[in-house]
């Protein structure tokens, strides 16, 4: 479960931003290809104001945050049929420690046929954020949507879908917290996992 501050920082941060459309065409992954979200809208909250926007290099920090776990949780292990790459650089150490360890089956995409490729039909992720100030981003939560397809002799569909809180550390923004369902779906009939830490 989610720590009381963190929970309180999420609860904030998602409560008033703005519901945006997804939308978007699907996006095919060769085998050497990354997969990216895209931003399906942005909301700052702030004691100031008018709130301040969400700075350009605070919003890349994220979105390479962001894309990089959906490469190496997901894209990697699917292409690859093995282990996930390491996660340690995306998470703080304690969200790290649930997300890899108790956490590990519904974060990350193991154990599953591997596939000839991965497309995305559909990747978004809405922005949520809070500014103490109008010079400063304490949190921001994305509001992740992804569906995920492989294709190959064994087509897998996995839609994985929550909250993802992230925080400044060590001069790179990484996931503190975490309120996230996946479902895989290989034909036989889903299976749904569900993870908040």
């Amino acid at each position: 479960m989610f720590r009381p501050r963190r929970l309180a920082l999420l609860g904030a941060a998602v409560a008033l931003t703005t519901a945006c459309s997804s939308g978007g065409s699907p996006a095919p992954a060769g085998p050497q290809s990354a997969l990216s979200f895209s931003v399906s809208g942005v909301d700052v909250q702030s004691v100031a104001e008018p709130a301040p926007p969400l700075p350009d290099d605070v919003r890349t920090e994220v979105m390479a945050t962001l894309d990089g776990y959906l490469n190496r949780a997901m894209v990697g292990p699917l292409r690859s049929g093995g282990p996930a790459d390491d996660l340690a650089p995306l998470f703080t150490a304690d969200a790290g420690a649930r997300a890899t360890g108790p956490d590990r089956a519904t974060m990350v995409d193991e154990g599953l046929p591997r596939a000839d490729g991965v497309q995305a039909l559909a990747s978004t992720a809405r922005l949520g954020a809070l500014a103490p100030s109008a010079e400063e981003i304490a949190v921001v939560t994305a509001t992740i949507e992804l569906r995920l397809q492989t294709t190959g002799g064994d087509p897998v569909t996995i839609v994985r879908t929550g909250d993802l809180v992230l925080v400044p550390e060590d001069d790179a923004w990484k996931i503190e917290g975490y309120d996230v369902t996946a479902t895989r779906d290989s034909g036989t009939g889903p299976t749904t996992t569900a993870a908040s830490g």
